[in-house]
């Protein structure tokens, strides 16, 4: 199956009009109400989905930095992407996949687990508090209860 494929099937699967790619390999779409940027590597058939969650606390940043780190690196959601930030104060949720495991069930079911949770990392992003993320981490990995970052 290639790219142009599995946007044609995802779109009969949830009825939509059809996907149509900017020069051949990226679009966006949104999807339980959480915009990602698509796109396709041709040299390595993979996929990269990229959710913009919102912009970084400007207060307590030091702590957002850790928390955000600690993220990634206790693989909190590393089995979905990886937290990151890109140009200016945004902060994202970036996913790589390979096309050649993956038909229109499994890209739904990809981008039902990303909205989740970049759903739930935008009101994090809204509320922050070192305490609301202290447990967050904590709860979702037992390695955070001894892990310091």
């Amino acid at each position: 199956m290639n790219f142009t494929q599995l946007l044609k099937e995802f779109a009969l699967y949830k009825n939509i009009p059809e996907l149509k790619t900017e020069s051949g390999n990226h679009l966006s779409l949104t999807f339980n109400n959480v915009e990602f940027n698509i796109g396709y590597i041709d040299t390595t058939a993979d996929i990269i989905i990229v959710s913009y969650l919102g912009a970084y606390p400007e207060t307590e940043k030091e702590d957002f930095f850790r928390h955000l780190l600690s993220a990634n690196f206790t693989s909190q959601v590393s089995a979905l992407g990886t937290l990151a930030l890109c140009d200016g104060d945004e902060v994202t949720l970036n996913f790589k996949r390979n096309l050649q495991s993956c038909d229109h069930l499994i890209f739904d079911s990809w981008l039902k687990a990303l909205a989740k949770e970049s759903q739930e990392w935008k009101n994090s992003l809204a509320t922050f508090s070192p305490e609301y993320l202290d447990d967050k981490l904590s709860s979702a990995n037992p390695v955070n209860s001894f892990l310091k970052v």
